[in-house]
């Protein structure tokens, strides 16, 4: 059975303890409340370089893409038989690429089931 004042000798246990640690770690890290119109220039900045990552992203992505066409079309041009066995090739491993990928979404449901 419990004392009624056993919540009492916890309190002045954790005040002589405790509650003066706390206070000054309290007040050492105590942080004044930012201002708002910093907090929107940050964001402003931010969003400012996620803005230039992705057009720089685009514009390599249709690099890329650009480069890949002329190959490709390069290669159709010098010679039909290799524009098809390269498509081929393509078609076999996305092909392959998505088998394997529904397998393991199928194995992964047969364990969990």
């Amino acid at each position: 059975m419990k004392r009624n004042d056993a919540h009492d000798d916890d309190q002045q246990w954790f005040d002589a303890r405790l509650k003066a640690d706390l206070q000054s770690f309290d007040e050492a890290f105590d942080s004044p409340p930012h201002d708002v119109a910093g907090l929107a220039l940050l964001v402003g900045r931010y969003q400012k370089e996620l803005n230039r990552r992705l057009w720089r992203e685009l514009a390599l992505f249709w690099l890329v893409a650009a480069i890949l066409l002329a190959a490709v079309f390069g290669l159709l041009e010098r010679s039909l038989a290799l524009f098809v066995v390269l498509q081929g090739i393509t078609a076999l491993s996305a092909l392959l690429i998505i088998g394997m990928t529904v397998w393991r979404r199928r194995k992964s449901l047969w364990k969990s089931s």
